[in-house]
């Protein structure tokens, strides 16, 4: 059965350098024991800014001898378990599997909407409340956090602590912010900015790089794993972000700025960060000027204890077992026997919901209709009313 299992397709899909990164000692293992899989780079037709992060992924996937392809749109080839952070392009596989590229869901955005959602049949967390989370939509498995296999803390020897600090996609992007972020850390800390892998390559965001680069005392892009910085550095400052989660893996103190912790939350619910900050168990501010006050929260006995204890109760630490974890949950789904019957009611169960949403769509046109024909017939009254034709 294990030949079998190894013969069998899949596909994985990796649009960023921290994606591969996420996965890279899987995708090493799964080499090595000669599973039959391929690596797919989306060709960021539509978007040319991020024409250079497709180059970047293909070095570093050719570095590791894998099978590639570029895609671009719908995919004929057919495959028996689709891994994927996003639903990506359209593959044809009997199973999707989302992946975890950080260790902690932060964000309870649009593209956690049931619509995107449904399409999975499984889930690799890599934390409880992660996992807790997408069971909502189908079966989580706790898995490790792979950007930190075999990583070693390192001992800042200099005469200053080491801040990383780590701006997420969407807040902290204010430029004259973030100059004044750092420009105010300097006096007391030593600076490692970590950019972000959405903002590196767009061509908006390149003179506020070049300027942060001169100003950090190291910089890294995307093509350096978060882990490498996050092992050597006595604090972490971020903002809505999933980097949380790599500080609390790593036991590393955290702060957090951001405008407003409940960025982008889907209606009725709060950000992971937001439990937090309520709970006592993360510093935060909105005001650059308090930066400081909340990393020297984040380094005292309290607050480190508090992290600490927390990251040991949400983060699978009891189950570093690197890449089994993964391999288990792959080699279950490609043994289609054992979820065949899982597979099907729920494919059904989604076909369902998308033509109730389809006739649902069709009703609201039909009724938005209506309505213009009556508003149109009442301006049409109002203006005899004042005597316009």
């Amino acid at each position: 059965m294990k030949n079998e299992i190894k013969n069998k397709k899949i596909a994985f899909y990796i649009k960023s350098e921290v994606q591969f990164f996420s996965l890279e000692p899987l995708l090493k293992e799964l080499k090595r024991k000669g599973y039959n899989f391929k690596i797919l780079i989306p060709s960021y037709e539509w978007e040319k800014d991020y024409k250079a992060m497709t180059e970047k992924i293909k070095e570093l996937v050719n570095g590791g001898g894998y099978k590639t392809g570029i895609v671009n749109g719908i995919l004929k080839e057919k495959f028996d378990l689709y891994i994927t952070a996003y639903r990506g392009p359209e593959v044809d596989a009997k199973c999707y599997l989302k992946y975890e590229y950080g260790t902690l869901n932060v964000k309870p955005i649009s593209t956690d909407k049931p619509e995107v959602m449904a399409g999975f049949h499984g889930f690799l967390c890599q934390s409880t409340v992660t996992a807790d989370y997408f069971a909502a939509y189908g079966r989580t498995f706790l898995v490790d956090n792979l950007k930190f296999l075999d990583k070693k803390r390192t001992k800042n020897r200099g005469s200053k602590k080491k801040v990383l600090f780590a701006p997420t996609y969407n807040d902290a992007g204010d430029a004259t912010d973030l100059v004044e972020i750092v420009k105010n850390l300097k006096r007391k800390y030593y600076v490692i900015i970590k950019g972000h892998h959405g903002t590196t390559y767009r061509s908006d965001k390149k003179a506020q790089k070049d300027v942060l680069m001169d100003m950090a005392d190291e910089y890294y892009g995307p093509e350096k794993n978060i882990a490498d910085v996050m092992m050597g550095v006595d604090v972490c400052l971020t903002g809505n972000s999933s980097v949380i989660g790599e500080a609390l893996y790593a036991e590393v103190p955290c702060a957090v700025f951001a405008y407003d912790l409940d960025e982008f939350c889907l209606p009725g619910m709060h950000t992971t960060q937001y439990k937090m900050v309520r709970d006592g168990m993360l510093p935060y501010t909105g005001d650059v000027k308090k930066i400081e006050k909340i990393i020297e929260a984040a380094l005292t006995r309290e607050y480190k204890k508090k992290q600490r204890k927390l990251g040991r109760e949400i983060l699978p630490l009891d189950r570093r077992n690197g890449v089994e974890g993964y391999l288990e949950v792959i080699d279950y789904f490609l043994d289609y026997e054992n979820v065949e019957d899982y597979v099907g009611l729920h494919n059904y169960k989604n076909k369902i919901m998308q033509e109730e949403k389809e006739e649902l769509d069709k009703y609201k046109v039909m009724v938005d209709s209506y309505k213009n024909r009556k508003l149109y017939k009442l301006a049409g009254k109002v203006y005899k009313m004042m005597g316009r034709p």
